[in-house]
């Protein structure tokens, strides 16, 4: 029997802490990274002590809060693993985080799209 092994999906893991305005670990928070050029976001949830986690595939992602608010930007991830250090939450909303929220809305299809959905 041969069995054969895939290389792995994901490239390398990206790592941080996330603090709120006053320095203190901001606990069960989504983040969103979103890749820059694909679009694909990948969730992931701050720990009890602010500590959070992804496994990303390479490329260049921007970090966002749960409101769409931009952390960071310019993330380049590739096989290697990546500390981001700590993270805190922007100190006061301005008019340029109106350009950058984003939020996810309810979906309005409960069902699986068609099989024949994507044939022209």
């Amino acid at each position: 029997m041969l069995l054969l092994a895939a290389s792995p999906v994901f490239a390398g893991t990206v790592r941080g802490v996330l603090v709120d305005k006053r320095g203190r670990p901001d606990p069960d928070q989504v983040l969103r990274f979103e890749n820059r050029v694909s679009g694909d976001i990948y969730l992931v949830k701050t720990r009890r002590d602010g500590v959070f986690a992804a496994q990303l595939p390479p490329g260049t992602y921007y970090l966002r809060n749960s409101q769409g608010r931009p952390l960071l930007t310019g993330i380049a991830c590739d096989k290697s693993s990546l500390d981001l250090g700590t993270v805190s939450e922007p100190a006061r909303p301005s008019l340029w985080d109106f350009f950058h929220s984003q939020s996810m809305g309810e979906a309005l299809v409960k069902s699986p799209a068609p099989s024949a959905a994507n044939v022209p």
